[in-house]
């Protein structure tokens, strides 16, 4: 996860080849909401206009 930001509802995450996938807090496992940003996580995508989104994220 390289940012997040609680208060916006929103953060980024950078995949391995370098691109950024946007992600809203919702779909951050709960558990892992306070201890998410700056942490490796996994995820799935999903897309949306006009690329893809992260969710179900989750701590590794």
């Amino acid at each position: 996860m390289k940012w997040l930001n609680q208060d916006r509802d929103y953060g980024f995450i950078r995949q391995g080849s370098g691109d950024e996938l946007s992600v809203h807090v919702s779909d951050i496992d709960t558990s892992a909401l306070s201890e998410v940003a700056g942490r490796p996580v996994e995820f799935d995508l999903a897309p949306c206009a006009p690329g893809r989104v992260a969710n179900h994220v989750r701590t590794v």
